[in-house]
């Protein structure tokens, strides 16, 4: 993690061995963060998998997959990127995270940096598919929005789809954690839906 800036694009594991849970792994950049590309495993063979903690100033969730953060081009991998730049995740990135099992926290601070402290859903690019495919364990993702948690742009859907005996997706949406007021916003062309299937469902929780 960083007081500024964050780039994590590598594979980290913190595996529980043996009946033992798996462990926790943090990711932040109290400013910017980048980690679309890496391989997260915090699970476990036989005890229950761990958790992948996201942390930044605000966030944009995003279609398909991404590549290096295109600030890397220009500048050298330990600078810091333009103050006014948003950090963004990919879906394939997220879903490989909940596929592996336990729980994903994005979690924004809204501070230091010019962000508000929104997590954001922009479909603009592509509808985003948040699904779990995978038998592995039970998955959570839990959104902790600092202000909003925002849907725009086109279609975002939470879903199970890998069939009979599918570990469920379990989906959480907290907001206003500074106190201030926070919503969930569903923008102008945007929908929201939250899909399971015959055996296992997806849950939405709303709260503040």
């Amino acid at each position: 993690w960083a007081d500024d800036t964050t780039r994590a694009y590598g594979s980290i594991s913190a595996r529980g061995a043996g009946t033992g849970a798996g462990g926790h792994i943090e990711t932040s950049g109290k400013r910017y963060l980048d980690v679309n590309g890496i391989r997260i495993d915090a699970g476990a063979a036989s005890g229950r998998s761990g958790e992948w903690l996201l942390d930044p100033d605000q966030i944009t969730i995003v279609s398909g997959s991404s590549g290096l953060d295109s600030n890397v081009t220009s500048v050298t991998p330990f600078q810091a990127v333009s103050s006014a730049a948003t950090s963004t995740l990919s879906s394939a990135t997220l879903n490989s995270a909940i596929n592996a099992g336990g729980l994903v926290i994005i979690s924004t601070s809204g501070g230091p940096g010019p962000g508000n402290g929104d997590i954001t859903f922009d479909a603009s690019g592509g509808a985003i598919v948040i699904d779990k495919t995978s038998n592995v364990a039970s998955s959570t993702l839990r959104l902790d929005a600092w202000r909003n948690i925002n849907f725009t742009g086109g279609p975002t859907t939470f879903r199970t789809s890998a069939g009979a005996g599918t570990q469920p997706l379990t989906v959480i949406l907290n907001t206003d954690l500074s106190g201030g007021g926070g919503n969930v916003f569903s923008g102008p062309a945007a929908t929201v839906n939250v899909n399971g299937t015959s055996t296992s469902q997806v849950v939405a929780v709303v709260g503040n």
